[in-house]
C-alpha cells in the first residue's frame, strides 16, 4: 500500500490546520502520515502543549502526525523544503506540499496518484479558490453545475463523487498548477530538487515558488497535470489576510 506524507505549514490558524489534518486522515490511506511545521507562530509558544492537543483534536498519534517548530519566522518555502527532506528519511512513497486552510474530500487521492504512476511528473486537483495561475482551469465551478460554495462536509462529499462520476480517476489537463495541493512522488520531487538540501528555491520565501519549481521542472520536459476526478477545498489567504482573498475563497463560521 502507498505511503503518503502531507506537509502542513503553519502560521497561527489552527483551528484550520486541524480541520485540514482531520479531512486527510478521513480520506487518506492507513500508510498516510502528515507533518505540521510551525513557523513561529506566537500562538505555539507553548509547543509542546499546543501539539498534544492539536493530536487528541485530529485524533492520531504522534507517529501519524509528526511536526517541528522553527523558532524564527521565514516563510513557507522552508516549511514545505523541511517537510521534503522528512519524507526523503522516512521513505515515504508520495508528499503533498498543501497548505493550512485545505479540506480534502473522499477519494481525492486515487487520480492524484494515478497521474503520478502513469504520465506526470507533478499533479494538483480541482477546487474552488485555486489561485491565479493556469487562468482557472482548476477552477471547480466550471465543470459542476450548480456549485455550491460551502465546506458543509455532505455538500464536498457530493462535489466530489459528481466530478469522480463524469471523469473518473484518469482524466487530466495538462498545465501548470496552483501551490495550495502539489503532489508528486518523494524521489520525483528530489529528482528535480533546486539544490542538494532544497527541492524549492529558498529565494522565494512565499510566493511564486510553485512558479519557479515548474518552470525548471518544464525545461527538462517534466509535466504537471490537473487531475479532474480528484477535488480539494481551499479557504485561501486565511494565513496572509483579506486583502490576497480570491475568487471563490471562503472563511469558516468559528473564524470570520
Amino acid at each position: 500500500m502507498a505511503s503518503a506524507l502531507f506537509i502542513c505549514p503553519c502560521f497561527g490558524q489552527y483551528g484550520y490546520a486541524c480541520a485540514a489534518l482531520q479531512s486527510y486522515f478521513k480520506h487518506g490511506g492507513s500508510e498516510y502520515l502528515a507533518i505540521v511545521v510551525d513557523d513561529a507562530s506566537p500562538e505555539a509558544a507553548d509547543w509542546e502543549i499546543l501539539l498534544q492537543r492539536l493530536r487528541q483534536t485530529v485524533g492520531v498519534s504522534a507517529d501519524k502526525l509528526l511536526a517541528h517548530r522553527f523558532e524564527v519566522r521565514d516563510g513557507l518555502t522552508r516549511s514545505w523544503n523541511y517537510g521534503l527532506t522528512k519524507a526523503r528519511e522516512l521513505g515515504v512513497d508520495y508528499v503533498v506540499c498543501g497548505n493550512s486552510d485545505i479540506l480534502f474530500t473522499p477519494g481525492w487521492d486515487e487520480p492524484l496518484l494515478y497521474g503520478l504512476d502513469h504520465t506526470f511528473r507533478l499533479v494538483g486537483p480541482l477546487s474552488n479558490a485555486p489561485g491565479p495561475t493556469n487562468n482557472g482551469k482548476q477552477d471547480v465551478a466550471h465543470y459542476v453545475p450548480n456549485f455550491r460554495l460551502t465546506d458543509n462536509e455532505a455538500v464536498l462529499a457530493d462535489t466530489a463523487a459528481y466530478l469522480r462520476a463524469r471523469y473518473g480517476a484518469t482524466t487530466f489537463v495538462e498545465s501548470n498548477i496552483n501551490g495550495f495541493c502539489l503532489m508528486s512522488k518523494t524521489a520525483m520531487w528530489w529528482d528535480g530538487a533546486f539544490d542538494a538540501a532544497h527541492v524549492f528555491d529558498p529565494k522565494h520565501r512565499l510566493t511564486f515558488n510553485e512558479d519557479e519549481l515548474q518552470r525548471r521542472w518544464f525545461a527538462r520536459q517534466w509535466k504537471a497535470g490537473i487531475a479532474m476526478g480528484s477535488y480539494v477545498f481551499h479557504y485561501r489567504a486565511v494565513t496572509r489576510g483579506d486583502k490576497h482573498r480570491h475568487h471563490g475563497s471562503f472563511r469558516r463560521k468559528d473564524n470570520p
